[in-house]
C-alpha cells in the first residue's frame, strides 16, 4: 500500500468516460433518486448516437423506477435498449439468494456483469477491508444457494470484452475505414489472455497472499496514480447539451454510468484512500487496457522460494554487518544504509510491477542484527567474567 502511494504520477485514461449523477442530478428539482427509467433511457439513447465502444450502467435496475410526478413506467423501453444494443452492460450482485440483486429483467446474460468488490477481511481475520484484488471471472460453486446474479463475468470483464472486439468505423468519401484492430481474448493455463498480454491470476502463496481462496480469476489491482482516472460529466451535461460536455469524449470509449453524489454511500478503502465502487471498476478496466495497448506493467511476484532467498539474504546481511563492524556507530550507519538500499530496491521493482517482500526483509535485517548484537554483548560479558 505504501509503495503504491509512492508511484510516479500518471495521466487520466482517455479511453474511459464517467457519466456520474451528482447531487444536483439526483435532487427532486432534476431527475430524482433512484434515477428514473425514463431518464436513464434518454441518457442511453443519446450516448449511443456518439458511437461508444461499450456502455456500462453501474446502477441496479431489477425493478421499474418512475418519477414521483409520473406513475407511468418506462421499464420496457429501457429493456429494449439492452436488447437492441449489444454494447450495453447491466449489473447484478451477490452469489446467493439472500444477498443477491438481479439484473434487469429479460436482459441477455451475456450483457450482464457482477458488480461485487472483494476486500481483504477474509485474509486478515476481518482486520483489513482494503480492496486490492478484482475478480475478473468466477467459478460456479455447486454448494452455493441459488443466486439472482448468475453471470460468471465481472462488470469490468464484460466491458473489456466489448472494447477489444469493437471496431470503430468512420466514413470518409464513401469509404468505411476501421480504426481498431480487434484483439482476441482467450485463456492460457486458466489465465485470461488479451491479445499477447496474459493476466496472471492470483494463487495461494502469491506475494503476501499466503492463504488465499484462489477461486476464479483474481487480478491484483495496479491502481493508476492520478487524482482523476478519467474525464467525468454529469447526466444533465449530456441531456441538456451543456458546454461542459464534448461528444468526442464518447466516441470509441468505454462509458461508465453511475452515481457520484456523496450522499449516496458507495465508498471503499483502497491503497490510495477511499474510492467509490464505480471508480474501482474503472481502475481494473484501465489497468488491462493499459497493459494491452500501452505496455503498462501488471503486478507480478516472485515464487515462494524467491521471496525466501531475498529474506534470508537480508537476514544474513544484518548479521554480517554487526559481526564485521564492532563500532556501534558504524553498525548503525551500515544497517540504516542496508535498509535504505532495500527500500529503493523494492520501490524500483514495484515501478516495474514487482511485488518484493519489503516488510519481511526489513524485519529479518533488523531482527538478525539485533540477535547478533545481543550475542556479542553476552559473549563479552562472559569473557570479562
Amino acid at each position: 500500500d505504501f509503495l503504491m502511494q509512492k508511484m510516479p504520477a500518471e495521466k487520466a485514461d482517455k479511453r474511459i468516460l464517467f457519466v456520474g449523477a451528482d447531487e444536483e442530478d439526483i435532487s427532486n428539482d432534476k431527475y430524482g433518486y433512484p434515477i428514473p427509467d425514463e431518464t436513464l433511457n434518454q441518457l442511453l439513447e443519446k450516448i449511443q448516437t456518439y458511437q461508444p465502444a461499450a456502455i456500462g450502467v453501474d446502477i441496479f435496475r431489477d425493478q421499474p423506477v418512475f418519477r414521483s410526478d409520473n406513475k407511468n413506467t418506462h421499464q420496457q423501453t429501457l429493456i429494449n435498449q439492452w436488447q437492441e444494443n449489444k454494447n450495453l452492460i447491466a449489473i447484478c450482485a451477490g452469489n446467493n439468494l439472500k444477498n443477491s440483486v438481479a439484473p434487469p429483467p429479460n436482459v441477455d446474460k451475456k450483457q450482464v456483469g457482477y458488480a461485487d468488490l472483494f476486500d481483504d477481511k477474509s485474509q486478515t481475520q476481518k482486520q483489513d477491508d482494503t480492496i486490492r484484488r478484482y475478480l475478473l471471472s468466477r467459478s460456479p460453486n455447486a454448494i452455493t444457494n441459488v443466486s439472482r446474479c448468475t453471470t460468471s463475468y465481472s462488470f469490468a470483464w464484460q466491458l473489456l470484452y466489448r472494447y477489444f472486439k469493437y471496431t470503430s468505423k468512420s466514413k470518409s468519401k464513401s469509404k468505411i475505414k476501421a480504426k481498431f484492430k480487434q484483439i482476441p481474448i482467450t485463456t492460457v493455463d486458466n489465465n485470461w489472455q488479451f491479445g499477447d498480454t496474459v493476466i496472471k491470476r492470483l494463487q495461494p502463496q502469491s506475494g503476501g497472499y499466503q492463504n488465499l481462496d484462489a477461486s476464479g480469476n483474481q487480478l491484483l489491482i495496479n491502481y493508476r496514480n492520478t487524482p482523476k482516472i478519467a474525464q467525468q460529466v454529469t447526466i444533465r451535461d449530456i441531456l441538456e447539451n451543456s458546454n461542459k460536455f464534448n461528444p468526442d469524449w464518447v466516441k470509441d470509449r468505454i462509458v461508465l454510468i453511475g452515481i457520484t453524489a456523496t450522499s449516496i454511500r458507495d465508498i471503499h478503502d483502497t491503497p490510495q484512500g477511499e474510492i467509490r465502487g464505480l471508480f474501482i471498476h474503472a481502475h481494473a478496466i484501465s489497468q488491462i487496457l493499459s497493459a494491452v495497448e500501452d505496455n503498462r506493467t501488471l503486478i507480478w511476484w516472485l515464487p515462494q522460494w524467491g521471496d525466501t532467498i531475498l529474506v534470508l539474504f537480508f537476514s544474513c546481511l544484518g548479521g554480517i554487518i554487526i559481526w564485521y563492524w564492532q563500532n556501534p556507530k558504524h553498525q548503525i550507519i551500515a544497517i540504516s544504509s542496508a535498509a535504505i538500499i532495500l527500500y529503493i530496491l523494492c520501490w524500483f521493482a514495484f515501478t516495474k510491477g514487482g511485488w518484493l517482500p519489503l516488510i519481511p526483509s526489513t524485519l529479518s535485517l533488523l531482527g538478525t542484527s539485533g540477535i547478533v548484537v545481543v550475542w556479542t554483548m553476552k559473549k563479552k560479558i562472559m569473557g570479562n567474567e
